[in-house]
């Protein structure tokens, strides 16, 4: 990936959140935006062949991503679902956007080779 990608994940986390925080009923239109990114970004990115190292790295950042985001899903069912901020399911909503945030910045980290 790209760091362009990850500053695409990160933005659009960071826009979510807030839009979570503050217009709740709007939360989803983010991930509209995500989308329509998303699909103009497949059009524009030509084949790239991983190196080992690469698939590893990739590996490891979609790991310890999926291990935040399970960790954001269940303190937010846990702390927010019963407080505005997280009813109807705007909790799962939230942790998706954080997710976003976390996978955005470590794909921005710089690789170790």
């Amino acid at each position: 990936m790209k760091k362009q990608e990850g500053i695409y994940q990160l933005a659009i986390g960071l826009i979510g959140v807030v839009f979570c925080l503050v217009l709740q009923k709007w939360a989803f239109l983010p991930l509209i935006l995500m989308g329509v990114i998303s699909v103009i970004m497949i059009r524009r990115i030509k084949p790239v062949e991983f190196t080992e190292a690469a698939q590893l790295r990739f590996r490891k950042l979609n790991i310890i991503s999926l291990i935040c985001w399970g960790v954001f899903a269940l303190l937010g069912f846990l702390l927010l679902r019963s407080k505005p901020i997280g009813a109807e399911g705007q909790w799962f909503i939230l942790s998706a956007y954080l997710f976003l945030v976390v996978h955005g910045l470590l794909v921005m980290l710089p690789a170790k080779e």
